[in-house]
């Protein structure tokens, strides 16, 4: 395990912020989780190579003769003002033909004869400008051969059998266009062509990306001083599929919701229900139409404490249940009527508290079960619904089952399996419309990987030195001094909160707000702020690191030497009190002498622990082991589904927080939020025995598509996403002849490389660039040499949506969610090229184009690594 204490004698420019502090420890997890394409590149042939040859000369060539044109056009400017009329007229054509970059007409070579002895530089741009015709015809020339070649490559892809059984649990449609490309090969009739460049982006997010999804992506884990296997050999995989959570609690929720069982099924009080004086206040799930799926929204609801109603709280302890037929039996013998009046009032009663969302029903099951079908179905047969029961098992086998299909079973399996939800929800007069695929699928390496070089062993040091960056930058640090301020604010210094959803609008308000304090040190003039606020002078030591970086001579950005260990010290004391965690995630360059950062999240296992139930049993036991090395005297964690199974995962720790005393050891009401002073945060404290609580959540969905009530206990060691490589490398307006492009340089740190170079593309450029395209599809070899000339774009690039400029909060999310995906292009591939415009259309707001670095190899597999960091708390 590598461990660096990060520390020592400030930058230049770099002020000091808060109190000097020890530098806290940097730890590096043994471990690492390694996520690897599902198919590789197939090698190309000699016409790909030789076309993407003669696109690089061009390139080169062009380059070279747009340097000499500038000097080449001050002479053609002082031979104009000494030469007479009818010479003018001649060096004035030939002018507009070197601005322009283009190659003089036959006629105007004769007439420029003689010229070249007089002009300086002209015999060597007419030189260059034969060269790049020459190129330019053999190009186009080569583009149909070299299409063809790109064709059979593709349909080389589409016979894998992992792309095939991905695709088939996306589309049926998709999975027979991939059949017709892998059949027609060369030479792909009208309808293949049509859809050809919806297949090469499944083929090529199956080689490139490595986001895990079916057989997509492999999933392994490993520890960095374990062997490392031979890499030629073939890894043992094993798939698992699991049933749809969100379908499953759909149907559930429709046995609760149905009115004539509603009176026997257990129920109880809504979460965070808590008495003010004669009141009760509580948050209840309300419609939210303007939220993406699976949001769920709360509102406030405030009711008069009546007798009866301080008779059933006393009835139904926080976390307690029982049906309201039970609880108005209860009710009825307290009241002063005859027994059939009493208990028909007790009955209507009941039922309105239902109504106004007081009582709930209870989640019959863990939400959390492995077997979750399984445990479901036993609870419907529990209470009289044997069909559906019967139904759901069998739906829980044919899931099971489906793991082990072979591409071509799998279209009719999935059919099935529609067909069965379908009448599971029909026989409780339900329906299943609109519910996403019935199931997910993972696949998992079977044996632990050894990690070596090629997975970062060399970068784990240089990495742990740049978690004070990570710290810096990440967001979470303003969600959280945001919540402290206004807790502090509302309760005062050290101030007690009785009830984690007590402050839960605050929470809500504070995670709409984190745009005030931008990443690269900017302050919204919105947020009202003190002159020594901890929050401005955070912005501060952002705006300072920003300011230091330094630029190379090639244009690209670099970290100073030892900056991240002279900022480490002065790190505001309330921003590394509590111990903190982030997952980089980040692929080796193919030499192995740099490591290039992809994303840094919050960490704590959160991106290893949805599969630690398929992986290596060691990968559960090192990963819980972590968690309590770094973490308090007591931990709980925080599992929330909310009906997505990336959300499924084990329970690492002592403790769990359920809404239900069935589903966990504690619920919100057994906890308290306290202004603990020596760390100067909120933090969460065991009402019965005054214990500090560490509380951590491993799911994926982010706060804003959790309930609000959770959001004091998201956050208590959380952090997140950071992109201090998108601070730090500010970008820069550039000025190009297709119009003003914002460009970011790369930067790295040492040997890392924290952030690509990118190209953002207006609208109207890229309506420019596919009209060229479009209007010749013959020589789309050049136009795409000619636009990586002019924007200077390198060879591989990844195209992704731009971000909507000035989207906030809930509403930059949602933009995010219904964005295309970033998609792989190969600027110097014929069939990259021929679909480009339809690529370049899947973004109709603008692109951004990205480096990709390092780029794709044929034969050796996309291969990404995970690496956690730990750093050590400062106090407490």
């Amino acid at each position: 395990m590598i461990g660096t204490t990060v520390g020592g004698t400030p930058a230049p420019g770099v002020r000091r912020v808060g109190p000097v502090t020890r530098a806290p420890e940097v730890t590096v997890a043994p471990y690492a989780m390694v996520r690897v394409a599902g198919v590789t590149l197939p090698e190309p042939s000699a016409v790909t190579e030789e076309f993407r040859g003669v696109a690089a000369r061009l390139l080169e060539l062009t380059a070279r003769a747009e340097r000499m044109a500038a000097a080449l056009a001050d002479v053609l400017h002082e031979g104009v003002v000494r030469a007479a009329s009818d010479q003018r007229r001649v060096l004035l054509a030939l002018r507009r033909d070197v601005h322009n970059g283009r190659s003089p007409s036959a006629a105007s070579r004769t007439r420029l004869a003689g010229w070249t002895d007089h002009l300086p530089g002209l015999a060597s741009w007419l030189g260059l400008r034969d060269d790049i015709d020459r190129q330019t015809a053999e190009l186009d020339a080569l583009l149909a051969p070299a299409l063809a070649a790109d064709r059979v490559a593709l349909a080389e892809l589409c016979r894998a059998e992992e792309l095939s059984r991905a695709v088939a649990l996306t589309s049926v449609d998709l999975l027979r266009a991939l059949r017709r490309a892998a059949e027609q090969g060369p030479a792909p009739d009208d309808r293949a062509r049509k859809s050809e460049a919806t297949v090469l982006r499944y083929a090529l997010r199956a080689a490139t990306r490595t986001v895990p999804l079916s057989w997509f992506t492999r999933v392994g884990w490993g520890r960095w001083d374990g062997p490392v296997p031979d890499p030629t050999g073939s890894p043992e995989v094993v798939a698992v599929a699991n049933a749809d959570r969100a379908t499953l609690s759909a149907l559930v929720h429709a046995v609760l919701r149905h009115p004539d069982r509603r009176g026997d099924l257990p129920h109880t009080l809504a979460p965070g229900l808590r008495v003010d004086g004669a009141v009760i206040r509580l948050r209840r799930q309300t419609p939210a139409p303007d939220a993406p799926p699976g949001v769920q929204r709360e509102e406030a609801l405030t009711l008069p404490l009546s007798r009866a109603l301080r008779h059933l709280l006393d009835l139904l302890e926080p976390g307690g249940v029982a049906t309201p037929h039970q609880l108005a039996t209860e009710l009825a013998t307290r009241l002063p009527r005859p027994a059939s009046q009493a208990s028909a009032a007790a009955r209507a009663y009941l039922h309105a508290l239902v109504e106004q969302g007081v009582l709930r029903p209870a989640y019959p099951v863990d939400p959390q079960a492995v077997d979750g079908l399984a445990a479901v179905a036993d609870w419907l047969a529990g209470i009289g619904l044997a069909d559906v029961a019967v139904s759901l098992r069998e739906i829980d086998a044919r899931t099971t089952a489906f793991a082990g299909l072979d591409a071509t079973g799998r279209p009719a399996a999935l059919a099935g399996l529609r067909s069965r939800w379908d009448a599971a929800f029909a026989l409780l007069g339900a329906d299943r419309t609109g519910r996403p695929q019935p199931l997910t699928e993972d696949v998992t390496l079977v044996r632990p990987v050894g990690l070596g070089r090629a997975h970062g062993r060399d970068h784990r040091g240089t990495l742990a030195a740049l978690t004070p960056l990570f710290e810096l930058f990440d967001q979470h640090a303003v969600v959280r001094r945001l919540a402290r301020d206004r807790f502090v604010a509302r309760y005062g210094v050290g101030g007690r909160c009785g009830s984690p959803t007590e402050f839960a609008e605050e929470y809500g308000a504070v995670w709409q707000a984190t745009h005030l304090v931008g990443v690269d040190g900017t302050l919204d003039p919105t947020l009202d702020l003190a002159p020594g606020d901890e929050l401005r002078e955070l912005a501060r030591l952002r705006a300072d690191l920003v300011a230091a970086v330094t630029t190379d001579d090639d244009g690209n950005l670099a970290v100073p030497d030892g900056l991240p260990d002279a900022v480490a010290p002065r790190l505001p004391r309330w921003l590394t009190s509590r111990p903190g965690s982030y997952a980089v995630f980040g692929q080796s360059c193919h030499d192995g002498a740099s490591f290039c950062v992809n994303h840094v999240y919050g960490g704590w296992g959160r991106f290893t622990s949805r599969f630690l139930r398929q992986l290596p049993p060691e990968a559960e036991t090192a990963v819980a082991a972590q968690l309590r090395r770094h973490l308090g005297a007591r931990v709980a964690q925080l599992r929330p589904v909310n009906g997505f199974n990336g959300n499924l995962h084990p329970l690492l720790v002592g403790d769990e927080i359920a809404d239900d005393r069935r589903h966990g050891t504690l619920v919100p009401d057994d906890l308290h939020l306290v202004h603990d002073v020596a760390t100067d945060q909120v933090r969460l404290v065991v009402t019965a025995t005054g214990e500090p609580l560490d509380v951590v959540y491993l799911g994926f969905l982010v706060p804003l598509m959790l309930p609000e009530r959770l959001t004091s206990m998201l956050t208590d060691v959380g952090t997140g996403s950071v992109g201090p490589g998108g601070a730090m490398a500010a970008r820069q307006l550039r000025r190009t002849p297709v119009g003003p492009v914002w460009c970011r340089p790369r930067l790295r740190y040492r040997e890392v490389v924290l952030s690509r170079a990118e190209w953002r593309l207006s609208a109207d450029i890229v309506a420019a660039w596919r009209a060229e395209l479009d209007a010749r599809p013959a020589e789309v070899g050049r136009t795409a040499v000619r636009w990586r000339h002019l924007l200077g774009l390198p060879e591989h690039v990844f195209v992704s949506a731009a971000a909507v400029e000035g989207a906030k909060g809930l509403t930059a999310f949602m933009s995010y969610l219904e964005q295309p995906r970033s998609q792989y292009v190969d600027l110097a591939s014929a069939l990259h090229l021929r679909c480009l415009s339809r690529t370049l259309a899947r973004y109709p707001d603008g692109v951004v184009l990205e480096e990709a670095l390092p780029a794709p190899r044929p034969g050796q597999p996309a291969t990404e690594v995970v690496i956690e960091l730990y750093r050590t708390g400062t106090d407490g």
